[in-house]
């Protein structure tokens, strides 16, 4: 799932427990009662049932893309709700975010791996794109050296 500035910590926690409802045993009594009232259920009511369902795994892995791009504010509720979540046994959270951005998550039984691409990856790529595209006659060899160091040194800013 990707993050962006569109969404709120509350509607990322509902996505969650979507998923988790496609893998549960079945649609909660309680939930079922407030689409055949036509009511959307309440903040509280999605972090109670995300709680409930929770129980009923052994393991969750939530996986979180490109944190650094939402907002500071919302980023801070996602980081308290996903704190209660996590203190909960068997729910592991994988995220990126640009190395500038700290989340509040870390806990006693945390560990945080630090992963970052490496020059020669984003140079990888990008010949293996230029020989995709077979753009020889369109651009020299110097012209797509200068593009790929220019791209290679931009990245380093992220």
């Amino acid at each position: 799932m990707t993050y962006d500035n569109h969404e709120t910590a509350l509607r990322v926690i509902k996505s969650l427990l979507t998923q988790l409802l496609y893998q549960s045993e079945g649609v909660p009594h309680e939930l079922m009662e407030y689409y055949r009232n036509k009511r959307q259920p309440g903040d509280d009511f999605i972090r109670e049932l995300f709680e409930k369902l929770q129980k009923q795994f052994s393991k969750i892995f939530i996986v979180l893309d490109a944190l650094d791009e939402c907002n500071f504010k919302e980023r801070d509720l996602l980081t308290l709700e996903l704190r209660k979540f996590l203190q909960k046994r068997g729910c592991r959270l994988c995220y990126t975010a640009r190395p500038d951005v700290e989340l509040k998550l870390k806990s006693q039984s945390s560990r945080i791996t630090v992963l970052k691409t490496q020059d020669n990856d984003i140079t990888i790529f990008l010949k293996q794109q230029f020989e995709r595209r077979d753009i020889d006659d369109e651009l020299t060899y110097s012209d797509r050296t200068e593009i790929i160091n220019k791209i290679v040194t931009e990245s380093q800013n992220m």
